[in-house]
């Protein structure tokens, strides 16, 4: 099922947020991991978050309007696979 524009603006607020305000987001990848992997952002664990990323990064949508960040749909996109590869990895390899 595809996600929706509002579903995927959603879940990239809910991804971003704990980031909005720094400079490079991708930088912050594995604190922000970390913290769904702890279940302290979005509540859905790292395997739904996953999933989740992988349907937004799956449409067009410009993702730079889910929040007044002033980044770039390519700069939301890029800390997106970042966390989804940091997730994976994490899911793969688990300490």
């Amino acid at each position: 099922m595809a996600i929706s524009h509002t579903q995927a603006l959603a879940a990239v607020r809910s991804l971003l947020y704990s980031v909005q305000f720094e400079q490079n987001p991708s930088n912050h990848v594995d604190r922000v991991a970390r913290q769904i992997r702890q279940d302290r952002i979005a509540g859905i664990g790292a395997g739904a978050a996953i999933k989740l990323i992988e349907d937004v990064l799956s449409t067009g949508f410009d993702l730079s309007t889910a929040l007044p960040s002033g980044h770039l749909d390519l700069e939301i996109r890029d800390y997106l696979r970042r966390l989804r590869l940091a997730l994976s990895t994490e899911a793969d390899h688990p300490a």
